[in-house]
């Protein structure tokens, strides 16, 4: 009986810790499944199940260790360093969403303040207006013009009037109706998905421009290659273009990776084997074709011309993507 018991305890535990979370939980995973181990080896049970339980307490105590270790030799970058986030009005000012992965909640407003290494980096407030935008001040009856992107062009960091589309607005006098549809952690196939389904709202014609700000890692974010991205739209080559397939991921895949993400040794094996690897040349592809649908849809929809502000790098990947 103490077994099964055992068994089903260690299970819950995992994946109770794991959804909620918490990130030493595969040291005490492995702790607790080492006691648990030792528990089943007593004399008092069969041979048997206490040869698994030896066995099983061996490759505990192995992975316990190894945890350990891994997360005493890991040194915390500044990427790592999550911005401590307070709502100020409304609710969380982002939310899942079934078919872009995650989205900015309208009529929200938050302070985000980032720290690192004893540093505040720094301490903003994000603004998010009723069409899930930005905050960018200008003339909602001018002419639009329009910018999409990640964190990058959302302004990241920055308080909302220090953001590229608002020095943009200001240069015009805040004449113009200038959108900023970008967000944390967005590439090219959010653009994409959010210029077919209608999305961004606050847009009238005449568009003027639509302005996409691009970076190198947009292209392994459109094949799903984002740890925090992985419901995402998904887009495959059709003939010269691209079609929507739903999801990135399933959701057992999702499942599976965002527990595994809590272990400081998988997280080691998952981005140097799949999230952080070069991108191939189908890959590239499908994230050209993206931006290249993006273009052609804007032209039809809004007859508007279509820019990109490319952050190009001199590097191999930077050359392929230019």
């Amino acid at each position: 009986m103490l077994p099964v018991l055992s068994l089903i305890i260690l299970g819950a535990f995992f994946i109770r810790a794991g959804l909620a979370g918490l990130m030493p939980l595969f040291i005490w995973t492995w702790a607790i499944a080492l006691v648990l181990s030792i528990l089943n080896a007593l004399p008092r049970w069969s041979l048997r199940v206490r040869s698994a339980a030896i066995v099983a307490a061996g490759l505990s105590a192995a992975m316990l260790i190894t945890e350990i270790g891994f997360r005493a030799a890991r040194v915390p970058t500044l990427l790592e360093a999550a911005p401590d986030i307070k709502v100020v009005s409304g609710r969380t000012y982002f939310h899942d969403d079934p078919s872009l992965g995650f989205a900015s909640t309208p009529d929200t407003k938050a302070k985000a303040r980032k720290q690192f290494g004893g540093r505040t980096l720094y301490h903003v407030v994000y603004t998010i207006d009723s069409n899930g935008h930005r905050k960018t001040q200008g003339n909602p009856a001018g002419d639009t013009w329009l910018f999409v992107g990640c964190s990058f062009t959302f302004g990241e960091g920055l308080d909302d009037d220090q953001t590229l589309p608002s020095y943009f607005s200001q240069d015009l006098g805040y004449r113009a109706n200038v959108v900023n549809a970008a967000f944390h952690g967005y590439g090219a196939h959010q653009m994409l998905h959010l210029l077919e389904t209608n999305r961004i709202g606050g847009i009238h014609k005449p568009v003027r421009q639509v302005i996409y700000e691009a970076i190198d890692s947009h292209v392994r974010r459109s094949a799903g290659r984002a740890s925090w991205d992985l419901a995402g739209p998904n887009y495959q080559i059709d003939g010269d273009s691209v079609r929507y397939a739903g999801n990135l991921h399933g959701p057992y895949f999702i499942t599976l990776a965002h527990i595994a993400l809590k272990s400081d040794v998988f997280r080691y094996f998952l981005f140097r084997m799949y999230f952080d690897t070069s991108f191939d040349r189908r890959e590239l592809e499908a994230y050209a074709r993206i931006v290249q649908q993006s273009a052609r849809l804007v032209r039809r929809k809004y007859d508007a011309g279509f820019t990109i502000l490319l952050w190009d790098e001199d590097t191999e990947s930077g050359r392929q993507i230019l």
